[in-house]
């Protein structure tokens, strides 16, 4: 709106201003029926075919090979120390 409009508008009273909107006013109407499902079905046959198919085998020998990186040992030393016995 311009300065132009604004006074126009104030020296003609009459003249009102529309509201046009594009939002509705008033909430649609929403419904629904429920019905039950109807099904219809056929017995039917089940076609396969089956080929009997090979078992491949790829087992490969192992071997271990066991070494021993050192030898058991226990090292035991004592160191005597003095000790007192007192009884009081």
């Amino acid at each position: 709106m311009n300065v132009g409009k604004v006074a126009w508008m104030r020296v003609n009273p009459e003249y009102k201003l529309s509201n046009v909107t594009a939002v509705p006013k008033h909430r649609p109407k929403i419904s629904f029926e429920v019905y039950p499902v109807k099904i219809s079905y056929e017995m039917g046959d089940i076609i396969y075919e089956f080929v009997p198919g090979r078992i491949e085998n790829n087992f490969q020998w192992g071997s271990v090979e066991v070494y021993m990186q050192q030898m058991n040992s226990v090292e035991i030393s004592l160191e005597e120390e003095k000790q007192v016995d007192m009884v009081v």
